[in-house]
């Protein structure tokens, strides 16, 4: 049976390809079957006959047609030879080469809460675009070998009991760890077993929504406010009321239709705009908090980078813990990569999310968690703090001067006192996402402010980082933006 039944018009192995030639016939003559090419019955050449055709090893063919047979595509018996299986309903199946087309896409309907998730914005900065990416820290300076050393002793010194399911809620040495550092650095003096270790901020968001709302219930979130939260929110199916911001912070509403379950706020360092929420403005959020048993996320991205003055309080000291949840992240201090974000939960709390880590995943590296939890006890963690501060605020000083003179009254800024970006406003009517798309095309990265607008009365402007571009590139960024902003405003 040597070329008779057309084989060899779609099978073609490749030498050059990763998979190995019985990899290639097995999906080659798969595919064939699975899209009529071989109809049901239809006998194959032998082993040998195929092998010399195809100028191969036999052993190839054969592990190829044992390997169809195996998984009932082909049938092979004793004196008939190997024939194409007849598969059930098989018009369900038929797909050429297991290739997805895009209609077949169309049939997967995504839930309320999918789309919800799907279809919000998010900004998640890269370093090739680190000219004034906004949240990315300056990962070159970040000590990468002294890093390793710690994974490896972690590695290394954990006894081989703790490579198993336990400890899902963080390991007992990080949660000390990040005790210390919070009541160190922020004044927290939370009990450690209230710290939750999770595999990031955003997993925290998701994993609170999960545990303490359902779909429908009502979720304040700052105007403008975190994309991440909003995303977070929309994807458990609640219904979102955006609370606005002023120079004091929340604007706490006075008389309710309907109580928020979830209120989500950045108290310290307001994102995007940077402002403080004043003492009145939190007092009353706490208040409102406590008399409809809304469960407060207190989300304290950036404290530690503050240049004028002392860190700011925060809520949750305020509150002692009772309906504020504290969230942090190393995603800003050390490295977005680390995946490491962690929850200070009302002891109430603690146990259900505890439970709950057991079903979701979200569970960070026991590995990572031994190494940091070392390198923040033995001092590595504060002394590069310490540096990335003092390198930070060198790049603001540059990235406040050069905005000032590159952009003169075409924009309005304050100062930001925190953190590792600036929110500036656009002094004309100029989309901010058309300057944003302009901008790339000259090498420029320039997230835009509207962006974090949920309702009609959003404000233009940009939201640029300045920590992770030392002071010649952010020079020669602020020149190339404020040339699209200027070519862009006489073209209009």
């Amino acid at each position: 049976m040597r070329r008779s039944i057309g084989l060899f018009d779609f099978l073609k192995l490749d030498r050059r390809d990763t998979r190995t030639l019985n990899v290639q016939l097995f999906d080659a003559i798969r595919g064939a079957i699975l899209d009529g090419t071989l109809p049901v019955g239809m006998p194959l050449p032998s082993s040998r006959n195929l092998a010399e055709d195809l100028q191969i090893a036999r052993n190839t063919v054969t592990t190829a047609y044992e390997q169809l047979c195996v998984e009932g595509y082909l049938v092979s018996q004793q004196g008939s030879g190997t024939r194409v299986a007849e598969l059930p309903k098989l018009q369900t199946i038929q797909a050429a080469n297991y290739v997805v087309e895009e209609p077949s896409l169309r049939r997967i309907r995504l839930s309320r809460r999918g789309e919800g998730l799907c279809g919000s914005p998010r900004y998640l900065p890269r370093y090739e675009d680190r000219t004034f990416a906004a949240g990315l820290p300056a990962l070159d300076l970040f000590p990468r070998a002294l890093w390793a050393r710690y994974l490896s002793r972690g590695a290394r010194r954990t006894a081989i009991r703790r490579f198993d399911y336990s400890e899902v809620s963080g390991v007992p040495e990080l949660k000390q760890s990040i005790a210390d550092h919070l009541s160190t650095a922020r004044g927290l003096r939370p009990d450690p077993e209230q710290i939750i270790v999770l595999n990031s901020a955003q997993a925290a968001l998701d994993l609170l929504t999960r545990i303490v709302t359902d779909a429908g219930d009502t979720a304040w979130i700052e105007e403008p406010g975190y994309l991440g939260a909003r995303g977070a929110f929309q994807g458990a199916g609640l219904s979102i009321r955006p609370i606005p911001v002023d120079d004091q912070g929340v604007e706490v509403p006075e008389a309710l239709s309907i109580a928020p379950k979830l209120i989500y706020v950045t108290p310290s360092h307001h994102c995007p705009t940077g402002v403080m929420m004043s003492l009145e403005r939190r007092l009353q959020l706490l208040e409102t908090s406590r008399i409809h048993g809304a469960l407060i996320i207190e989300d304290d991205y950036d404290s530690e980078f503050r240049y004028d003055g002392h860190p700011i309080s925060t809520l949750w000291s305020l509150d002692q813990g009772r309906t504020v949840v504290y969230m942090g992240t190393f995603s800003k201090t050390m490295f977005p990569g680390l995946k490491l974000g962690y929850l200070v939960a009302p002891v109430e709390l603690c146990a259900s999310l505890t439970k709950a880590l057991h079903h979701t995943g979200q569970s960070a590296n026991k590995i990572v968690q031994l190494a940091l939890a070392e390198f923040i006890a033995e001092g590595r963690f504060a002394d590069h703090v310490r540096t990335m501060k003092k390198t930070y605020a060198a790049r603001r000083s540059v990235f406040l001067d050069e905005l000032q003179q590159c952009f003169g009254d075409l924009v309005s800024f304050t100062p930001t006192k925190t953190g590792m970006q600036q929110a500036v406003l656009l002094n004309s009517d100029i989309s901010d996402v058309a300057l944003s798309e302009a901008a790339r095309s000259c090498g420029v990265t320039a997230p835009t402010l509207s962006r974090f607008f949920i309702g009609s009365q959003r404000k233009d402007g940009f939201f640029l980082g300045f920590a992770s571009s030392n002071e010649d590139e952010i020079r020669a960024g602020m020149h190339k933006l404020s040339t699209v902003v200027k070519a862009t405003g006489r073209n209009d």
